[in-house]
C-alpha cells in the first residue's frame, strides 16, 4: 500500500473521523465502514471512492495523525538550539503523549486489540517504513547539537546513538506503566535520570 499524504480535504475528514472513533478505545476489528462514515459525517459510498478497504482506512488513519504529531514535535525542537534543551522536549512530548487521549501513541496503546494491528500490521509497508524514517530523522535533529557541543562521542555510530534516545522512551514507560511499584520516585526524578544516563551514554 503507498501511503500518500497529499489528499484532498474529504479524505482528510475520513481518516480524522477515523481516528477519533478509534480513541473511543474500541477495537479496530469491530469497527465497521458504516461506522467510520458516521464519524467522518460522509456517505457510506463515499468511504468506497478513496480507500479500498475498511483496513486500508485503518491504516491510512494511524498514519496520517502519526505524520501530524511528528511534524508538530519537529517545529517545535527546531525552536531550541542546545542538546540538553532538544532531548527535554522530546522527553516532555513522549510524557505527553502518554498522558493525552488525543495522542495517536496514547489511542494505540489503549485500544483494545489495537496492538494486534498497529504497528505489527504496518510491518514492510511504505507508509510505516517512512514513519519509522521520519522518527529516527527527529531524533537526529535532537543529535545534532549534541555532536557539535562535544556531548555526543564523534565515533558512536547513528545506530547506537538512536537506540540510546529510544532507550530513555522504554525507561520512562517502564516507570509510567508502573508507577505504583515505585512509590517514593516522581516523573520529575525518573527523567533526570533517564537524560542523565543518556548524557553518559552518548559521551
Amino acid at each position: 500500500m503507498r501511503v500518500d499524504f497529499n489528499i484532498s480535504e474529504k479524505e482528510a475528514s475520513i481518516l480524522k473521523g477515523t481516528v477519533e472513533l478509534l480513541k473511543t478505545g474500541k477495537n479496530p476489528y469491530s469497527i465497521k465502514v458504516s461506522d467510520i462514515a458516521a464519524a467522518a459525517g460522509v456517505g457510506k459510498g463515499t468511504i468506497y471512492e478513496y480507500f479500498q478497504s475498511k483496513e486500508e482506512v485503518l491504516e491510512k488513519s494511524i498514519l496520517y495523525s502519526m505524520q501530524q504529531e511528528a511534524a508538530n514535535l519537529e517545529s517545535s525542537l527546531r525552536s531550541y538550539k542546545g542538546f540538553s534543551e532538544r532531548l527535554g522536549v522530546l522527553c516532555d512530548y513522549f510524557i505527553q503523549s502518554i498522558q493525552s487521549e488525543k495522542s495517536v501513541f496514547n489511542m494505540i496503546i489503549s485500544s483494545d486489540g489495537a496492538m494486534e494491528m498497529y504497528p505489527y500490521g504496518f510491518a514492510g509497508k511504505d507508509g510505516c517504513d517512512r514513519m519509522f524514517g521520519k522518527i529516527n530523522q527527529i531524533i537526529d535533529l535532537v543529535l545534532e547539537p549534541g555532536k557539535k557541543e562535544g556531548k555526543v562521542a564523534s565515533d558512536n555510530t547513528d545506530f547506537y546513538n538512536r537506540m540510546v534516545i529510544k532507550n530513555i522512551f522504554a525507561d520512562i514507560g517502564h516507570y509510567m506503566f508502573m508507577m505504583r511499584q515505585y512509590p517514593d520516585i516522581t516523573l520529575e526524578d525518573v527523567k533526570k535520570d533517564t537524560l542523565k544516563m543518556a548524557l553518559k551514554a552518548l559521551g
